[in-house]
């Protein structure tokens, strides 16, 4: 839930700027498609050659992935259920206000 608030709230703020939903629906997936690739989501961190694993440690889809991981599995990390909640909360106290001037302005 988290993952789609923040991506909700980026796709709001870059959502008012564009004509078609459809233009915007594609842009957001050519930025979250590379992210969840190069994540954890597929391939355990440690099998990835150095400058990748580099990348996937610090990519927030790896800790979205961790988070629900731990949560399935019944044994919470809480580094990375906090880690996802502070990306989650600075991306909408980022984007929110954004997107509301934005679509203030236009109306």
């Amino acid at each position: 839930m988290t993952a789609g608030r923040r991506r909700a709230a980026s796709a709001a703020s870059g959502g008012t700027s564009g004509r078609h939903v459809r233009e915007k629906a594609r842009e957001s997936t050519l930025i979250l498609f590379p992210l969840t690739f190069v994540s954890s989501a597929f391939a355990p961190p440690d099998t990835m050659p150095g400058p990748l694993r580099a990348f996937v440690l610090v990519n927030p889809v790896t800790k979205l992935v961790e988070a629900v991981r731990g949560l399935v599995d019944g044994a919470p990390g809480a580094g990375d259920a906090a880690a996802v909640l502070a990306i989650s909360a600075v991306m909408t106290i980022v984007f929110a206000p954004l997107a509301l001037w934005r679509y203030a302005r236009r109306t």
